[in-house]
């Protein structure tokens, strides 16, 4: 066991500015364990905030046997302190100073609520749920979005009614993190509200809640997820059609797992012949398997022009659905202006599609 002497000659070394000869002496201190610790906790109420800091690292360094003197920090120390204090508990996983933590979280310094949310959400406290629950109406988002991402670790049914009611927030920032939140859940009772959050106004917000849908998995979505292909930004496209590849529909998932690979002109395509779709008075069913066999055509073909020197006239099979009103869906997708050898070899290569 070290003597007095020595832990004070390495308690002094705590003040120093430079890194190389105050970080020796906390490991030194460290390994002293828990002989050192009532000496630590009157020293870390002293002092300027860099010695209070190094002495609440030593304690970290020090393990579990230290986790009451940062408990007292939380509850007895200054702002910046107690800060500092949560974060070390939720690194340390301190699952002793969950009771401790869900006081903190009613502290007067927002910067303590933030970091005490995450260190809950760190620990994975069930028991934190509903004491989180208040902080989605904190008049700081910096609160609000660490209690959204602490509930989303931790996980639990719930916070699935109070986060849909949050996707109302009045910050982007927060909403996207509850986007993101319920589709970690994965509650289907977060489908509808996600569908029009689609919507919001920022495209952050909406690439967030096309992923939660895709996670969710509910084939309600799709249709509202074909029209999130036409978006405009490129990123909620992509996690649209990301999307609906998750939710394994069983005709466009196929389709749409090949689709994201496709050239930008094939994909413009697509979204024009899917707007046409969604305007005209066809019923779901055939906007459905009419936009889902194009897909599917368009994926094989272009598999087929690798192989061949067929002109690539993609734009030939997406014509505007106003001057082909009266034409059947199938007539739509076939190729046109083909020789008649080449049309016969086509045809026969994609037989399949005509059972």
């Amino acid at each position: 066991m070290a003597n007095s002497t020595e832990i004070a000659v390495l308690i002094l070394a705590l003040h120093k500015e430079d890194h190389t000869e105050y970080t020796p002496a906390m490991y030194t201190l460290a390994q002293m364990g828990e002989s050192v610790l009532p000496r630590l906790q009157i020293e870390v109420k002293r002092g300027s905030l860099r010695f209070q800091q190094n002495i609440l690292n030593t304690l970290v360094l020090i393990g579990t046997s230290a986790v009451p003197v940062i408990i007292d920090i939380v509850q007895s120390g200054t702002p910046e302190m107690r800060r500092y204090a949560t974060i070390a508990l939720g690194k340390m996983q301190a699952t002793s100073a969950v009771d401790a933590l869900i006081e903190s979280l009613q502290d007067t310094s927002w910067e303590v609520r933030r970091n005490t949310a995450w260190a809950l959400g760190c620990i994975g406290a069930r028991r934190a749920v509903m004491p989180l629950l208040p902080l989605l109406h904190d008049p700081k988002s910096n609160v609000r979005w660490c209690a959204v991402e602490a509930l989303e670790r931790l996980a639990d049914s719930a916070a699935v009614l109070p986060l849909i009611e949050a996707l109302k927030d009045k910050n982007e920032i927060v909403r996207q993190h509850v986007a993101a939140a319920l589709g970690t859940l994965g509650d289907l009772q977060a489908t509808d509200p996600l569908i029009r959050t689609l919507k919001d106004k920022s495209g952050f917000v909406r690439l967030s809640a096309a992923q939660a849908l895709g996670k969710i998995g509910c084939t309600h979505a799709v249709f509202p997820l074909i029209d999130a292909l036409k978006d405009s930004k490129h990123y909620v496209r992509w996690a649209a059609a990301e999307a609906l590849g998750n939710i394994e529909d069983p005709i466009l998932s196929p389709v749409l797992k090949t689709l994201v690979q496709e050239t930008d002109e094939v994909r413009q395509n697509i979204e024009g012949y899917c707007k046409s779709l969604l305007k005209s008075r066809r019923t779901p069913q055939d906007v459905h398997t009419s936009a889902a066999t194009l897909f599917l055509r368009l994926a094989e073909r272009r598999s087929l022009l690798r192989e061949s020197s067929v002109p690539d006239n993609t734009d030939e099979l997406v014509r505007p659905l106003s001057t082909h009103e009266t034409t059947p869906p199938e007539e739509l997708l076939r190729p046109a202006n083909q020789e008649p050898s080449t049309q016969e070899k086509w045809w026969k290569r994609f037989r399949f599609f005509h059972h």
